[in-house]
């Protein structure tokens, strides 16, 4: 016989530092944002305001995945609750 509680452990384990180094990158990927929206407004050069708004661009669409990525492991810490 398995000791499946083990395997559960494990995995909420590695879940929840996996959730963590998310919750790091998104914090490092949300000061990019905000140094870029500021670019944008307080830069004098035209062509730094529009590198900027790439940059944010680029930065939220990285978002958009992160954020995709954080609900997937935290749904996943979910069902491990509920299996005990």
């Amino acid at each position: 016989m398995i000791a499946t509680w083990h395997l559960v452990a494990t995995d909420r384990v590695r879940l929840s530092e996996e959730l963590c180094s998310l919750d790091a990158q998104q914090h490092a990927l949300d000061r990019k944002v905000r140094a870029a929206a500021d670019r944008q407004q307080f830069s004098s050069d035209p062509g730094q305001k529009a590198q900027a708004a790439q940059d944010e661009a680029a930065y939220m669409a990285e978002m958009d995945r992160l954020m995709t990525r954080i609900r997937a492991v935290e749904a996943q810490l979910l069902l491990k609750a509920k299996e005990g």
